[in-house]
């Protein structure tokens, strides 16, 4: 699909699915805003690489769970490219331990921050401007755990399944001039779902009806899809890409 000239946030794009996604929406022709909050070095060597594709990229370092700093990001972002026409919340983080004897009241209060109010803070600011505008895109990533729960990581799932409602609550908020949906996934093998082993790469096989794991290609379909006006006739919904899961 072509984002020529159109201008899109991605959170969490040091790494992962996030890097990934910039790369690819950069060779479609989309101007970029590459957030990152940790992994400096990596955001920098991503932002290299899409800065080669798309000139008018910038990198720009903001917490997601902060208002102020999440105003601000918005902020650059409108001064660098005049409005914002895309946003895809991708920040997100799982600690260790997560399972819901272990994990820290700390640990806890982070997943919630970043995960949850990390999506509701630039829905809310993306949202306002979006408005104003009368267009715009919002897709938040969330996972399967949202769905199906996970008790070994219990505040990961437990924010997924607010990601969802919080796509539901702003499709409504924003309508009828702004698109906002989700894509919940299964697993995929980069980044926070890196499979360990043969062994577990097995059991998520054996869970699905197409017989595979996911890769990031079928996560860029899924959010170019959702981010395009081929989907213009669609909001407040959460696209489950998982291969089929057997519940």
């Amino acid at each position: 699909m072509n984002f020529k000239d159109k201008n899109i946030l991605i959170t969490g794009a040091s790494l992962g699915i996030g890097a990934s996604l910039g790369i690819a929406f950069a060779r479609s022709g989309a101007n970029l805003a590459i957030n990152y909050l940790h992994h400096g070095q990596e955001a920098k060597k991503i932002f290299r690489e899409v800065e080669k594709i798309s000139p008018k990229a910038f990198l720009i370092k903001a917490d997601v769970s902060e208002r102020k700093s999440v105003e601000s990001m918005f902020e650059k972002i409108v001064k660098k490219f005049g409005r914002i026409d895309i946003v895809i919340n991708n920040a997100g983080i799982i600690t260790s331990p997560s399972d819901w004897e272990n994990i820290s009241e700390r640990d806890w209060r982070r997943t919630t921050e970043v995960n949850l109010k990390g999506v509701f803070e630039c829905c809310r600011a993306g949202g306002k401007l979006m408005i104003k505008q009368k267009y715009g895109k919002i897709v938040n990533i969330s996972s399967l755990r949202g769905i199906l729960g996970g008790k070994d990581v219990i505040a990961y799932a437990a924010t997924k399944a607010g990601v969802d409602n919080l796509t539901k609550s702003f499709a409504e908020a924003l309508a009828p001039y702004v698109n906002v949906n989700g894509l919940s996934l299964g697993r995929i093998d980069i980044g926070l779902g890196k499979l360990k082993n043969n062994l577990e790469t097995k059991q998520w096989v054996d869970k699905n009806l197409l017989k595979r794991v996911g890769n990031i290609d079928d996560v860029i379909n899924g959010v170019f899809f959702l981010s395009s006006d081929a989907s213009s006739f669609i909001t407040g919904q959460t696209l489950i890409v998982d291969g089929g899961v057997k519940l």
